[in-house]
């Protein structure tokens, strides 16, 4: 009866979006409200110590999940904002004419590095739409799309996943990093090669499409694995997505004059464009551990700690905020937008707009992250 009651959360959970087709937030709420039901009677939990965990869950939804998720999204409405959006999109659009070439660059490549900067759905959603521009099928663009996706998604959002995962687990960031990128290594080949076996089936492709597999997985698997390593779990998926944009690109079959007729930009417009990005990856470095000094300097500044008492036992709450993902986006996305056109106030307006864009997402994250801490410190997960 006590394993049964312990994973009833998580089924119901299951069976009310699967089944029942309820959303995420609706969802969520009724679970929480069921586990704290059944931590209460079911577990005995004091009513106190179920408090305390419903907020500690709820402050770990908070930072660094949604602060980072809100950031993630901004930048990229600001990116809507300012127009520059399209100027990256005229540079894929106006690339080889080779499809398996312009299909490796949008998903893997571009669709990367979305992932990697603001996750939810653009890495598919933006590529996607590209391809069908192009002249791809529908059906085909959104496979792709989510085929390439399948890869950046661990260190998504700036790698948001893994460094929750980090947290919850104790585990050192770079180790777990690292030992993330292992683990993907054999998709960082295979998953090229499908994509361009999807695009050009003909036998005669395959030698062309083994090398580019080889050639785009080593620089990711290379690339990734020495910015977990050195760096953490913010940068892989961006520096391993802009290499391979940058070795697709070299490897495309249409002459240097034709793309240059073809993408009339100025470097001054691309370096524009790109301001926002580029700057979210400056500052993702500098407080990297690759500058342990100017790292222990900002991580000791600016402080928030919060402890919270569940039974015999206290839970620890730290933010760094100097060092947060979610600030180095803010402040990334601030000034690339000022750089880009954008006024301060306009600024505001879209991180009002992408809040609010974003609100059932609160509810979900904040009721699943109670959820599982309370699942946790009852001792229902125990029992699991």
């Amino acid at each position: 009866m006590t394993l049964i009651l312990a994973i009833v959360p998580v089924l119901l959970l299951i069976v009310l979006m699967a089944f029942f087709k309820m959303p995420g937030d609706r969802s969520s709420v009724i679970s929480l409200i069921v586990t704290m039901l059944i931590a209460l009677f079911g577990f005995h939990f004091a009513i106190d110590d179920l408090a305390c965990s419903f907020l500690y869950g709820a402050l770990k939804a908070v930072s660094p999940i949604l602060i980072i998720i809100v950031m993630a999204i901004f930048s990229y409405n600001v990116l809507l904002k300012t127009r520059k959006m399209e100027i990256i999109k005229q540079q894929f659009t106006s690339i080889s004419t080779d499809k398996s070439i312009q299909v490796l660059l949008l998903t893997w490549g571009f669709g990367g590095l979305l992932e990697a900067m603001a996750g939810f759905g653009t890495a598919v959603a933006i590529p996607a739409a590209i391809l069908i521009s192009l002249g791809f099928k529908p059906v085909f663009s959104a496979v792709v799309s989510l085929i390439a996706n399948s890869v950046a998604t661990a260190f998504g959002a700036i790698g948001t996943p893994v460094l929750v995962l980090a947290k919850e687990t104790s585990l050192d960031v770079q180790n777990l990093s690292t030992n993330v990128v292992l683990q993907l290594s054999v998709l960082m080949f295979l998953i090229p090669l499908v994509l361009l076996f999807l695009t050009d089936p003909k036998l005669k492709s395959l030698p062309k499409n083994l090398f580019l597999a080889l050639l785009v997985g080593g620089v990711s698997l290379t690339s990734q694995y020495m910015a977990a390593r050195y760096m953490g779990a913010e940068s892989p998926a961006i520096i391993g997505s802009i290499l391979s944009i940058i070795v697709i690109y070299g490897k495309l079959t249409a002459p240097k004059e034709e793309r240059a007729r073809k993408n009339p930009l100025r470097t001054k417009d691309i370096l524009n464009a790109w301001s926002i990005y580029l700057l979210i990856l400056l500052l993702i470095i500098l407080t990297s551990p690759l500058f342990p000094g100017l790292r222990h300097t900002l991580e000791n500044n600016w402080v928030t700690r919060i402890s919270l008492p569940v039974g015999d036992s206290t839970l620890n709450y730290t933010i760094s905020w100097l060092t947060h993902a979610g600030v180095l986006l803010f402040i990334g996305t601030f000034i690339g937008g000022l750089i880009q056109g954008a006024g301060v106030k306009e600024m505001f307006t879209v991180l009002w707009h992408t809040v609010k864009q974003l609100k059932k997402t609160f509810i979900t994250v904040i009721c699943l992250v109670g959820l599982s801490t309370i699942m946790d410190t009852a001792g229902m997960i125990a029992v699991i």
